[in-house]
């Protein structure tokens, strides 16, 4: 069990730093929209394992991916498709064949929309020089 930026994260140390990196990628995405906390509360972990399918050229709302039903705008639907590209590769770490390990899906769907939020790490405590 690890204590990643005030998360507790039960992963093996091999994938120790996949899950920072996954944590780095969802708190500093960019454009942080209502539609991605969505699909971060609805689909959580699983957004690792999805690949998205190709929605912006598409105009019939009928034919969205279940990500962008929520999208208002092509604008948001373009943000969305970028963000599980993001998240997508990140699963896809090792090789094609292999997917997302299931402790960082569990972690992701444990915790939502809280990943985004920022989280201040304990002062470093100094050990004396002598």
């Amino acid at each position: 069990m690890y204590l990643v930026n005030g998360f507790r994260a039960n992963v093996s140390e091999r994938d120790l730093r996949w899950l920072c990196v996954l944590m780095k990628t969802i708190r500093d995405w960019p454009d942080k929209s209502r539609a991605i906390f969505e699909c971060m509360e609805k689909s959580g972990g699983f957004m690792l394992l999805t690949r998205p399918k190709k929605c912006l050229e598409i105009k019939d709302e009928r034919e969205f991916c279940h990500f962008c039903k929520t999208c208002r705008t092509a604008r948001d639907r373009e943000n969305v498709h970028a963000f599980l590209e993001a998240l997508y590769e990140i699963g896809q770490f090792k090789s094609p064949t292999r997917g997302a390990p299931l402790q960082l899906v569990k972690f992701m769907s444990l915790h939502g929309c809280d990943l985004f939020k920022e989280h201040k790490l304990a002062p470093k405590i100094r050990k004396p020089a002598f």
